[in-house]
């Protein structure tokens, strides 16, 4: 490659916040005790009503009783208001472990408004043994996404109580709206990792793509980890659904010369292609193996962020695995029944022939940072 093309350094797959779901797992708040608040502030991205809110649970013993409601936000404090958005917009539950969705006894009717702040806030009414919410990406000032830095209260029924949570990440929720449709608005609907897949042997792990125009890629970004010594290096492709690696797309990790860090903590590497990858529009497998691994205790490690339901992952990016990457061609590939979203991206140098004129992306794509500059 000469001079880098205009999107050099782009990126195609999931936000790299979901690292953190593998390498820390998720930030959590105490909601026990009698009147903690818990707020998450999100922009309006639909003018529709929100008929219901999902939040997670990591742990709940001897339950409680939380109110969920949506709130107006202040604009001089940045704080919840105290006043809902509508007045239907509030319902007390007893929370379970877990996804939980939580939908108001009747449904709003008062429209949000696009490009305003409001506040999915938690108090608790009822106080309970255990009831800890899974409340944000592990806490990470490099991921602070505007306005969605969540806020807490010992007691929350005073709302100027409410402050920031140092360095917290995105806020884990997401939301149905009056037409029957998820839509997170900014929130981030996944709380947990997948069980990391150990690539040996034969087994393979991939991240399925759909292009919808033409690109060209320099490289593969991964989140992986080293078990034990595995004795073969790490190779990554492109195969096309024949199963046919992409000219230029096939990059063998050394063994000996990769992150030593690997070996006791996930980290993010950068496989660079030798040359650059066109890749025409259709679906793709970004695959890693390893021939020379033997067993899983001496392997390579993959994992992926899980979604709270399909219908809020980015459109055409999924895990992807086969128990032999040698048999067909193509190998038989098993996409995840969750929506599991892997861990790696794919570099971008430029868009070289857009299909109809323009790069347009789903709205959920966009909404869970499919792509990244």
């Amino acid at each position: 490659m000469a001079i880098p093309g205009r999107l050099y350094g782009t990126r195609i797959g999931p936000s790299a916040i979901y690292n953190r779901l593998t390498s820390s797992g998720a930030g959590t708040n105490a909601m026990a005790a009698l009147n903690t608040g818990w707020c998450a502030r999100f922009m309006a991205t639909q003018n529709k009503d929100i008929f219901s809110v999902k939040v997670n649970f990591s742990a709940v013993t001897a339950a409680g009783t939380i109110e969920a409601r949506i709130e107006t936000i202040d604009a001089t404090t940045g704080k919840p208001t105290g006043t809902l958005y509508d007045a239907a917009a509030t319902k007390a539950f007893t929370p379970v472990a877990g996804w939980q969705t939580v939908t108001f006894d009747t449904g709003p009717t008062t429209n949000l408004t696009v490009g305003t702040e409001y506040g999915l806030v938690l108090l608790t009414t009822t106080g309970g043994t255990t009831m800890t919410l899974r409340a944000n990406v592990y806490n990470d000032s490099n991921f602070a996404f505007y306005p969605q830095v969540t806020l807490t209260a010992a007691d929350g029924t005073t709302r100027s109580n409410f402050a920031e949570v140092a360095n917290s990440g995105g806020a884990i929720a997401s939301f149905l709206l009056d037409d029957g449709t998820e839509a997170p608005m900014g929130l981030l609907p996944y709380a947990v990792a997948a069980t990391a897949t150990p690539v040996y042997g034969t087994v393979a792990y991939a991240a399925k793509f759909v292009v919808d125009g033409t690109i060209s890629a320099y490289g593969i970004e991964f989140f992986g980890l080293r078990n034990g010594t595995p004795a073969g290096n790490l190779r990554v492709r492109i195969l096309n659904t024949s199963g046919s690696a992409l000219t230029n797309s096939t990059v063998t990790i050394d063994k000996d010369s990769i992150l030593t860090g690997l070996n006791s903590a996930w980290r993010s590497c950068v496989a660079m292609f030798g040359g650059l990858v066109e890749i025409a529009s259709g679906t793709y497998y970004i695959t890693f193996d390893s021939s020379g691994a033997a067993d899983s205790g001496n392997s390579w490690s993959l994992s992926a962020a899980v979604p709270c339901d399909t219908t809020v992952i980015p459109d055409g990016f999924l895990v992807s695995t086969t128990a032999d990457v040698t048999a067909g061609p193509p190998p038989t590939w098993t996409d995840s029944a969750t929506g599991d979203q892997p861990m790696v991206r794919l570099l971008i140098d430029n868009i070289t022939a857009p299909a109809g004129g323009g790069v347009g992306q789903p709205a959920s794509q966009m909404l869970n940072g499919a792509i990244q500059r």
